[in-house]
């Protein structure tokens, strides 16, 4: 029994890495290139908005690729 505590816990420690780093990979990549592209445009407008939506599309993009990886790895083997 404690076992498996054990590896619950870890698994869910995994699981909350894997998710925090593919956060901030997503706000890196995203608030770059948003930054770099809103560098040319007018300052004094709002950009909140429209830098949060890319960075939860990124990040979903992300945890999608990150759970469906092992099926598509078998699927591109099986060919």
């Amino acid at each position: 029994m404690e076992n498996k505590i054990k590896k619950l816990f870890w698994s869910l420690v995994n699981l909350v890495k894997a998710l925090a780093i593919d956060f901030f990979v997503a706000f890196g990549s995203v608030f770059v290139s948003v930054a770099i592209f809103y560098s040319f445009d007018v300052p004094s407008q709002w950009k909140i908005p429209n830098i949060i939506i890319p960075i939860i599309a990124v990040f979903i993009y992300r945890v999608l690729g990150r759970i469906f990886a092992p099926g598509i790895k078998k699927f591109k083997e099986s060919r």
